[in-house]
């Protein structure tokens, strides 16, 4: 889980928080990803939940917004 955190932050930018289960899912083309809660340190700093969303991000580094 720890690469797919590293994927997360060079996309999203380092000042983001991703959290999860830490279970690998699969999609429908059977390719493994993480689902993460990704939050934003500003954002929870002055005073919010800080959530940007949920991401799916895949053992080859795509990232994907979970809509």
């Amino acid at each position: 889980m720890d690469a797919a955190i590293a994927f997360g932050q060079k996309k999203l930018g380092q000042n983001i928080v991703f959290s999860g289960d830490g279970r690998l899912v699969k999609d429908s083309k059977k390719q493994s990803y993480y689902r993460l809660k990704g939050v934003n340190k500003d954002w929870m700093d002055e005073g919010g939940s800080g959530t940007i969303g949920w991401f799916h991000i895949y053992k080859d580094g795509r990232v994907v917004e979970d809509r």
